[in-house]
């Protein structure tokens, strides 16, 4: 007597290798787009350049003046508008904030002064006039920077327009 089964498929433990496997990978796939997303330089400064616009919109048509934020909480890069001038009353916190990016490192230079980099707790506010829409804060250009690239927002105080570069 012969016991002769036709094994076809997969036992459960091939089963349990194979998803094991497809997990890892996905996993590491997952990881690797959220670390290339969180530091594209050239994104977080089209971010600020779009936000620094609707703030510009803001402050020449309301009659409230609108101040963006751009500060560094946990080594993290948050950027929040807010029509407090007073940025210890804007609320600029984690919860608050958006969230520019991780890894991105953002310096300032503000007109005739030297370029600085916007430590932990720092904090750059930008802000425009109501009548012309011309710059009101100093700053002359943002930088930012991750893994060897960079992208620069220019500042034309004159105007309030900004060119990345």
């Amino acid at each position: 007597m012969t016991n002769s089964r036709n094994e076809k498929g997969f036992t459960l433990i091939e089963l349990i290798i194979v998803i094991s496997i497809l997990a890892i990978i996905s996993s590491g796939v997952a990881y690797l787009v959220t670390t290339i997303s969180y530091m594209d330089p050239f994104k977080a400064a089209t971010m600020l350049n779009h936000t620094m616009e609707k703030v510009r919109i803001e402050s020449m048509s309301k009659t409230e003046k609108s101040y963006l934020y751009i500060y560094n909480k946990d080594e993290a890069i948050y950027y929040k508008v807010s029509s407090n001038s007073d940025a210890e009353r804007a609320g600029l916190d984690v919860e608050s904030g958006t969230k520019l990016g991780k890894g991105i490192n953002v310096y300032y230079k503000e007109i005739d002064g030297v370029e600085t980099k916007l430590e932990d707790d720092g904090t750059i506010c930008v802000y425009f006039t109501k009548s012309s829409g011309a710059f009101a804060s100093d700053i002359e250009y943002i930088r930012c920077t991750a893994r060897g690239k960079q992208a620069t927002l220019f500042c034309v105080k004159e105007t309030g327009r900004r060119v990345i570069n």
